[in-house]
């Protein structure tokens, strides 16, 4: 069964939502409970649960992106929808340089990069499998 996720018209203000809720997770304060729980916990020997939720957040940001793209008619190929969604990950993570209760690491760029990267391989892998038809 194919999916054409452009058949949603619901889909242009998803994808603007989450853009938008990505960089608010990234201004506003978490409090320091939250902080120290989610910075002090470990999934595996080395890999803080941070780093995965970094990770986590910038999956759907290339399919989001490339939709973006898509309905704008300025051309979607996976390179220039790749760039773009890399680019809104490291201002994400840059924008914490600017705000003084907020700390800008390069574990989380790196972990917000991979991300993107990740989704970006799964959407591409699954297309081309023809489960989803742009």
């Amino acid at each position: 069964m194919k999916i054409n996720y452009l058949q949603y018209s619901g889909l242009k203000k998803i994808a603007w939502i989450y853009v938008v809720v990505v960089f608010v997770l990234h201004v506003i304060p978490l409090g320091d409970d939250l902080d120290l729980t989610v910075n002090n916990s470990y999934i595996l020997d080395g890999l803080r649960l941070d780093h995965l939720l970094h990770g986590c957040i910038f999956l759907p940001m290339y399919f989001f992106v490339r939709y973006i793209l898509i309905e704008k008619r300025v051309g979607s190929s996976f390179l220039k929808a790749l760039v773009i969604a890399i680019v809104v990950a490291i201002l994400a993570e840059s924008l914490q340089l600017l705000i003084p209760y907020r700390a800008f690491t390069l574990y989380d760029l790196a972990s917000n990069v991979l991300g993107v990267i990740s989704g970006a391989l799964l959407f591409e892998t699954l297309r081309n499998l023809n489960v989803v038809k742009p």
